[in-house]
């Protein structure tokens, strides 16, 4: 993995300004009973058994950027535990911000990962992989880029083992198709996580 050091003033910049339009969001009540309605839903709880999930419920909203020329789109996704509440932007335009969010519970933590294609600056076809994890106070973010045959099939048994032994950020650069991409997650405390991720090419 590279290190955070490879990225440019303009490029941190960019990271700092998603990073400080998220947070006014992160303690919102609505996104709370949504997510917590969606679990009810996905577990089959009778809403009398509702409040007992208050203590064990967790949410990770995530924020996305476009730094690239072109649109991208989601070209394949999937969850290891979790609920999602938010889709993943899709289209997410060039120059764009883009928000998911997704619930879980305490015991089974969220994880999940999502791959999106487009073009890079020469118009080849590339992807870009950004995957997480949260539970208990354990946060792991992977990401990976390049051309989007790399990505057709995903392996995403490896891609799990990827996150979990990964930290609380990840930058990859593919000097082959001049792709980049940077992710950093954040535990909140009270089962409130954050994921962020820039895509550049």
């Amino acid at each position: 993995m590279a290190s955070i050091d490879e990225l440019s003033l303009e490029e941190k910049a960019r990271l700092d300004e998603v990073i400080k339009r998220s947070q006014p969001s992160l303690k919102s009540e609505e996104v709370f009973n949504k997510c917590l309605a969606v679990i009810a839903e996905k577990e089959c709880i009778d809403k009398a058994e509702e409040p007992k999930l208050g203590g064990t419920f967790i949410t990770l909203p995530g924020d996305l950027i476009n730094y690239t020329n072109g649109p991208l789109t989601v070209a394949s996704e999937h969850r290891y535990a979790g609920y999602v509440e938010i889709d993943y932007p899709d289209p997410l335009n060039s120059g764009a911000y883009g928000t998911f969010t997704l619930g879980g519970k305490s015991d089974t933590g969220i994880e999940a990962a999502v791959v999106y294609g487009g073009k890079n600056k020469n118009n080849v076809d590339c992807g870009w992989l950004l995957a997480f994890g949260a539970k208990a106070d354990q946060v792991h973010v992977y990401v990976v880029c390049g051309p989007i045959d790399r990505f057709s099939p995903v392996a995403w048994d490896k891609t799990k083992e990827k996150i979990e032994i990964s930290g609380s950020w990840g930058l990859y650069n593919d000097k082959d198709t001049g792709t980049s991409i940077y992710a950093s997650i954040y535990d909140y405390g009270n089962g409130w996580y954050y994921v962020s991720a820039s895509f550049y090419g």
